[in-house]
């Protein structure tokens, strides 16, 4: 059951705003520093691999305390007790506070014919039905989008998320005025564009009940 929190109850707020956005700072650098190897030509695990290694040698800059692992396990028991083993892309970890904090960012190329890829197994359902930030109230999607392609590319994205279907497969969950999609962010405002959330199995679910996905888009060279 769906129940009201605070995202102060649940995550560290500071720390969580200080991940995300020194995540987003470093793929800036990156991209303008090393424009050669951040293009969207380059295979996802090799952007974000690179990601993962600046953003380890400038933590200290950062003034994060807790660590980012690159291609972590994610290890899942289902009832018939056969195991799921998956790689998430990017996680920040850290228990300097009285709560936890483990961010999963999903990271997926993003133009106007890859907008099913985003939403789909491999994207958003990887933390709503799949294995990813199990009991978690918190994940990261981030878009990896050309330079000049913003404006179409997320006006596709929002297309696709307001129609009823994908509503449903996705178990998305409106807000207190009926928002399935909701700009500017809420958990990670300004870093994240919009937030939507999402129902997931029992044994998946976080104590407020839903999980909500904050959405990040990065660019990059062709």
């Amino acid at each position: 059951m769906r129940q009201h929190y605070s995202w102060e109850d649940m995550i560290p707020v500071d720390e969580t705003h200080a991940a995300a956005k020194s995540l987003a700072t470093t793929w800036n650098l990156i991209a303008k520093s090393f424009p050669k190897q951040i293009r969207y030509s380059k295979h996802e695990p090799k952007l974000t691999e690179l990601l993962h290694y600046y953003l380890c040698r400038l933590k200290a800059k950062s003034g994060l305390t807790g660590f980012w692992v690159n291609e972590g396990q994610e290890l899942y028991m289902e009832n018939d007790g056969n195991f799921l083993r998956s790689k998430k892309d990017i996680t920040y970890c850290s228990n300097r506070s009285k709560l936890p904090i483990e961010i999963t960012f999903e990271f997926k190329k993003l133009s106007s014919s890859s907008i099913a890829t985003y939403r789909g197994e491999k994207g958003m359902r990887r933390f709503v039905d799949g294995t990813y930030a199990i009991q978690k109230p918190l994940a990261v999607m981030v878009g990896i989008l050309v330079q000049g392609q913003y404006d179409n590319i997320i006006k596709a994205l929002f297309k696709a998320l307001s129609r009823n279907n994908v509503q449903c497969e996705l178990k998305m969950v409106p807000d207190a005025i009926g928002r399935f999609i909701r700009q500017p962010s809420e958990a990670i405002q300004p870093v994240a564009e919009f937030d939507t959330e999402h129902r997931r199995p029992v044994e998946k679910t976080p104590p407020n009940g839903t999980i909500t996905i904050a959405h990040i888009f990065l660019m990059c060279n062709q």
